[in-house]
């Protein structure tokens, strides 16, 4: 039987996963045009909050679940504007590294980290407790990008097929356009 520690980690790894999957679908359904298109002048586009997400896990990765690399300082500029040059391709490269780095360092832990002190941030945390403010983290901005991608999509957009509660409600036909 699993202890609590270890079906911790297992679900935390676990919900990152579905929620990459859920980006990567939205992700994927976008042309590089609408990966650079935001809502208004003040809001993210879909690359930049790829970029603060990969960011974001990179610094994760670094400050709690490795802490003993040395971790470069936070510019936050960086992370939520588009360099000149800086093609699809490196935002994707970055992107992909970022999750690849997160779910080794995560595939890394066992039990008795779970209740280990990390740094988070100014203060010391549990690692459950900085897990668990990544995970709300990641959902929130996954959400963003889920958003933008059905929102510029339009009546093109393809739902992420995932299985529903068999007592869940069934899905009421949307008609569009």
């Amino acid at each position: 039987m699993r202890q609590i520690g270890q079906e911790f980690l297992l679900q935390s790894g676990r919900e990152a996963k579905r929620l990459k999957k859920s980006a990567d679908h939205a992700i994927g359904q976008l042309s590089v045009a609408n990966l650079y298109t935001s809502l208004d002048e003040d809001g993210n586009c879909v690359a930049v909050l790829m970029k603060h997400i990969a960011g974001s896990l990179r610094r994760y990765c670094r400050q709690t679940l490795k802490p003993q690399e040395k971790i470069s300082r936070y510019h936050p500029r960086l992370e939520f504007t588009i360099e000149e040059g800086e093609s699809m391709e490196v935002v994707r490269a970055h992107w992909e590294k970022a999750w690849e780095s997160f779910f080794q360092a995560l595939g890394s832990l066992c039990e008795e980290d779970v209740l280990r002190s990390t740094q988070a941030g100014e203060e010391q945390a549990s690692l459950l407790r900085t897990l668990q403010f990544n995970q709300s983290h990641l959902a929130f901005h996954v959400g963003q990008i889920v958003f933008l991608a059905k929102h510029l999509k339009g009546c093109d957009w393809e739902p992420l097929q995932e299985g529903r509660p068999s007592n869940g409600p069934a899905l009421v036909e949307r008609k569009c356009c």
